[in-house]
């Protein structure tokens, strides 16, 4: 008869299944996670834009970057791939994770060889390869979390994840943007496959385990097959849900990236812009995160969104003044995106609860998640795009002047969505069944 050897608390709690871990330990596994996600997209996202500013690059080229962005919004159709491919020896959701976290620093180390002052083409082709791996990697990262967490953990779980990704736009746009202003386009790209590369150690460490299984919010609607996928799209519910992250992302993205471009425009450095996303802008959003995780579950969606709305007007009309020379006071630009990374942590993170409790409870929860948070990809380079073009065609003020007035318009629309096509996710949060958490719970131990 073998022994066993008697393992440590450490290797013990890393050998467990995250799905039987205390809560805090399972949301840390998700924050590591997803850091390692968002940190690169954080610095092509934000950090990238600023570079190519500085190198002469026109706004309508600028915003043509989000089209690098088309792999997250097309997860929705190899999400089922996803689904239901993998390697039985290394997990349903590790078989992709893993070999997208090794490619994604050895992309990053061919880019360092490419800097954008020398031509855009390569750095579009690498960069748009880096992101169809790291789509890839998400997929299988929110099938995961759809899989394991709790109902009670759901709305935390959307914190951590929209935290981290914040975190990872503080540390790639913030940081490694300050990092380039004073050590040059190849060393911070090697810098960044490094950090990466140490994020990735805890993801080749955790066994993964059998998902839980519940009631889906969308009972109705199934989509474990190609022809029930397309089912799923077609539903009132999803179509509903469609209309909702379209008027988010017109709201909250389309004058997202000409913002940072115009601070460029008025005068301030690549240093100064990194510093101010480092300390007025990622903190506040990731407050934001956790602030939108405990609204969700004590105010109904449709009040949370429709007052999103009226606030997305206040940003904007910021945004305003300072693109007309009103007000360019330092205290007031750091209120405007310290007030816009707020805004968009609480919305972002709600949108994402609701993502999250509309994909669980079924096999196909990646696929779920995939078409869905595709949908919103898609709908925010649409959006970026559209303000690329619209800053270079009408300027700064009139697009905020627009979009001040679109996101007061949107208002009562919102509401009504939550009225009508979007009613089971209303108040999905406001109330979960206690017997059937109980129970999931003790389920969820049994590894």
């Amino acid at each position: 008869m073998q022994v066993s050897r008697p393992m440590s608390g450490l290797t013990r709690g890393l050998s467990r299944c995250p799905e039987s871990w205390p809560p805090p330990a399972k949301l840390l596994f998700f924050l590591i996670a997803y850091l390692g996600q968002h940190t690169p997209v954080g610095f092509t996202w934000l950090a990238l834009p600023v570079i190519f500013r500085g190198c002469g690059i026109e706004l309508a080229t600028i915003g043509l970057l989000a089209l690098l962005y088309a792999p997250w919004a097309l997860k929705f159709l190899y999400a089922p791939f996803v689904d239901r491919f993998f390697l039985p020896g290394l997990g349903h959701r590790k078989s992709w994770i893993l070999p997208t976290r090794i490619l994604v620093p050895a992309i990053l180390s061919v880019l360092a060889f490419f800097p954008p002052d020398r031509g855009t083409v390569p750095v579009f082709a690498l960069v748009l390869a880096m992101n169809t791996a790291l789509a890839l990697g998400d997929i299988a990262l929110d099938g995961y979390a759809a899989d394991i967490l709790l109902p009670r953990e759901r709305a935390l779980g959307s914190a951590v994840q929209m935290g981290a990704n914040f975190t990872g736009f503080m540390i790639g746009g913030g940081i490694f943007l300050i990092l380039f202003h004073h050590l040059g386009w190849a060393p911070t790209l090697i810098l960044l496959a490094g950090f990466l590369s140490f994020l990735s150690l805890p993801l080749f460490i955790f066994k993964e385990r059998v998902p839980l299984t519940e009631r889906s919010v969308f009972s109705a609607i199934n989509c474990g097959t190609p022809v029930n996928t397309l089912s799923f799209i077609r539903s009132p519910q999803t179509l509903g849900f469609f209309i909702l992250l379209g008027v988010m992302a017109l709201v909250l993205k389309t004058g997202y990236q000409l913002r940072f471009t115009l601070l460029g425009d008025m005068g301030l450095s690549p240093a100064r812009i990194g510093i101010l996303v480092l300390w007025a802008g990622s903190p506040v959003a990731i407050f934001g995160t956790w602030l939108g995780s405990v609204l969700i579950q004590r105010v109904a969606a449709r009040h949370l969104f429709s007052l999103g709305c009226l606030a997305t007007a206040l940003v904007a009309g910021a945004s305003w003044v300072m693109a007309s020379g009103e007000c360019r006071a330092g205290w007031f630009i750091a209120l405007a995106v310290g007030g816009e990374q707020l805004l968009m942590g609480i919305l972002m993170s709600s949108i994402y609860a609701l993502i999250l409790q509309a994909s669980a409870g079924h096999p196909g929860a990646a696929t779920r998640f995939g078409i869905l948070c595709g949908f919103q990809h898609f709908s925010t380079f649409a959006a970026v795009i559209l303000g690329g073009w619209m800053g270079q065609t009408l300027g700064y003020t009139a697009v905020f002047q627009i979009l001040t007035l679109a996101s007061l318009a949107f208002v009562f629309p919102v509401h009504q969505l939550f009225q009508s096509l979007l009613r089971p996710l209303d108040r999905a949060f406001l109330s979960f069944d206690p017997q059937f958490t109980h129970n999931t719970e003790r389920k969820s131990h049994d590894c």
